[in-house]
């Protein structure tokens, strides 16, 4: 916008200006020609004068100084004769007006053209950005189009894989519980009790005190402990693998004093 405001600006100063330049610069060579005038026909007289003068020298002479002269002459009567046509006393203020005219109307005519090739100029600016422009936003729709398929693919794959990820591992899990239940299956009360009892010393003061009786998988717990003590022993005989239930028989007391250990587990363990 800022390179058409500019060259309709410059446009309408050439209008403006060049007719008045124009007219300007016709006044001053008038001018010019009237002071010359006088010179001119001096110098026309001087050179007729001279060609007589030629003319009446002998051949010789004549040939030898060549024909530099008429040419002078025939300058000088070609100036003369567009001097008295332009600044004749009845006519030649007409004359020069005609001419004065003549070049203001080619000068208005050279300032229309330039006018239209500027309008054109800019008509064709303009639509050279309009179809950037379009094109610039075909091609933003294409990519977000693009990005948007690319993004609902990705999508959709990560779903899947998602998917088919949840079924592997619920696959496995179910396969680890029942590889569990196998195993679990399958352990004797003799390696069962062997279990109990490796987890007594973490868990109370006097494991000895403490009997353990197996009963295809049921583990029951007697003896003597203190309270705080009952609580996390049966939690932890739980998760012993291949432990189904738990009977709790143990007698519970605040302090150690009460608590008697049986000694060489003549009633610490028991298997039914």
């Amino acid at each position: 916008m800022s390179a058409r405001k500019d060259l309709n600006d410059f446009i309408d100063n050439v209008r403006d200006e060049l007719p008045s330049r124009v007219h300007s610069a016709f006044e001053e060579a008038v001018q010019r020609a009237e002071k010359s005038q006088r010179r001119t026909r001096k110098q026309a007289q001087h050179s007729l004068w001279s060609v007589l003068e030629n003319n009446l020298r002998p051949e010789d002479e004549r040939r030898e100084e060549g024909i530099l002269p008429i040419l002078t002459l025939v300058i000088g009567l070609i100036g003369g004769a567009a001097l008295m046509y332009l600044f004749d006393p009845e006519r030649g203020e007409r004359r020069r007006a005609l001419i004065r005219d003549q070049v203001s109307s080619a000068v208005n005519d050279a300032s229309d053209s330039l006018e239209g090739a500027a309008k054109d100029v800019s008509n064709r600016v303009q639509n050279v950005s309009t179809s950037a422009g379009d094109s610039l936003k075909d091609a933003a729709k294409d990519v977000s189009n693009r990005v948007q398929n690319i993004s609902t693919s990705a999508g959709d794959s990560l779903k899947d894989a998602a998917k088919d990820t949840s079924t592997q591992v619920q696959g496995a899990v179910k396969e680890a519980k029942s590889q569990a239940h196998a195993a679990e299956a399958g352990i004797s009360d003799q390696t069962l009790q062997a279990r109990v009892r490796a987890q007594l010393g973490h868990y109370v003061a006097e494991p000895t005190a403490i009997s353990v009786t197996i009963n295809n998988g049921t583990v029951t717990l007697g003896g003597k402990l203190r309270a705080s003590e009952a609580q996390p022993l049966i939690e932890r005989v739980r998760t012993i693998p291949g432990v189904k239930d738990v009977e709790n028989r143990l007698e519970l007391h605040d302090s150690a004093d009460n608590i008697t250990n049986t000694q060489n587990g003549t009633n610490s363990t028991n298997l039914h």
